[in-house]
């Protein structure tokens, strides 16, 4: 399949007036959570013992098959032929080899419920992202169900401001409490 990408200018699609360039993709969007609950559940169908809120903290050989792998968390080891990371930028807690590879750098995103009179904007039938000045790419990814919130993530034209102040609150460099939707 071919992916052809559209260069827009920045009202045509974003309404954001300092858009530099706006690429829009006819493809779907992913929702890895529904994606992971689809597959869970077929799973779980098959005998699948699911747990939740459990940390794995290494991952190891089996000292009894090099085939097999030890997964270790707080309620056991799960021994297993395959593991699938699936961990974001601190892959390399449970990946060793990949320290310096991949290095956890803290972005905003935000979920917003526009107006229902704005339900029919052109801009929320497809997700998008949008060049500002200062080399900022901002995403935004509609979700169509649940409440039609809208993403913005990315990067942003204050993202060096906001490093500068995570130097000065080291505290607030990894803040997973600010999740809860």
């Amino acid at each position: 399949m071919h992916l052809q990408l559209t260069r827009l200018t920045g009202i045509q699609i974003s309404q954001i007036k300092t858009a530099q360039a706006c690429y829009a993709w006819p493809a779907s969007t992913l929702h890895p959570w529904k994606l992971a609950a689809h597959v869970m559940r077929d799973n779980i169908k098959k005998g699948v013992n699911l747990q939740t809120k459990t940390q794995a903290t290494s991952v190891v050989h089996s000292g009894e098959d090099q085939h097999k792998w030890v997964v270790k968390t707080e309620r056991g080891d799960i021994k297993c032929s395959e593991v699938v990371h699936a961990t974001n930028a601190y892959s390399s807690a449970l990946e060793p080899s990949l320290r310096g590879l991949i290095t956890p750098c803290p972005h905003i995103c935000n979920k917003v419920i526009p107006p229902k009179a704005d339900a029919g904007f052109e801009g929320f039938k497809g997700s998008y992202g949008v060049l500002l000045p200062q080399d900022a790419l901002i995403t935004i990814n509609p979700r169509f169900n649940g409440g039609g919130g809208v993403l913005f993530g990315g990067s942003n034209p204050g993202q060096d401001e906001f490093m500068e102040w995570l130097e000065k609150n080291p505290h607030r460099y990894i803040d997973d409490g600010l999740t809860g939707f």
